[in-house]
């Protein structure tokens, strides 16, 4: 039997409700808020429009693009605590027979989406090891990662590409990622 003078659900410790608070001020520090969010999903869409648009080198050649990590959860957070920039993950998943190895994918990407002097998106685009990466004036970026599906293997298992654009010579790795 209780006592009459302890109540049964006793109120939460003064700590707990300061480290609550601290914790949340953490997360909203990464999380973006749902503006953000809608943002960075219009991009990454408009940005596979870009792609398989009427003259782009890729036009034809892509299945599907879809996002990836936090955006394809319903979130997206930030990459980097000290500069507060938002990374948006794609996949941009090309028919096999664009792979002619990782040089060629990621520079072929890169040159689809950077377009031509005076395009939309030629001035944000920047070759990456992994990825094209286009980034905006308010501290968002989309990696767009290219991807060549492995068939008759589990959903979205693809082959995914690395190759340091200043190792001109050198051929780059396949990876197997899902």
């Amino acid at each position: 039997s209780r006592t009459m003078d302890r109540p049964l659900f006793p109120s939460p410790s003064p700590v707990f409700n300061e480290a609550d608070i601290l914790m949340a001020d953490v997360l909203a520090r990464f999380q973006q808020p749902p503006g953000k969010y809608a943002i960075a999903e219009e991009r990454y869409v408009t940005l596979a429009g870009w792609i398989e648009r009427d003259g782009s080198p890729l036009k034809g050649n892509v299945s599907l693009v879809y996002p990836q990590g936090g955006v394809a959860q319903g979130s997206s957070i930030a990459s980097r605590a000290t500069n507060d920039e938002f990374d948006v993950d794609a996949m941009v998943e090309l028919l096999p027979h664009i792979d002619r190895g990782p040089a060629y994918v990621l520079d072929l990407l890169y040159h689809t989406v950077r377009g031509e002097p005076g395009s939309r998106y030629h001035s944000m685009t920047t070759r990456c090891t992994r990825c094209v990466q286009v980034g905006y004036a308010d501290n968002m970026h989309v990696d767009l990662t290219p991807a060549v599906l492995q068939p008759g293997t589990p959903l979205r298992q693809s082959t995914i590409f690395h190759h340091r654009p200043e190792d001109g010579h050198n051929p780059g790795k396949r990876f197997t990622g899902n």
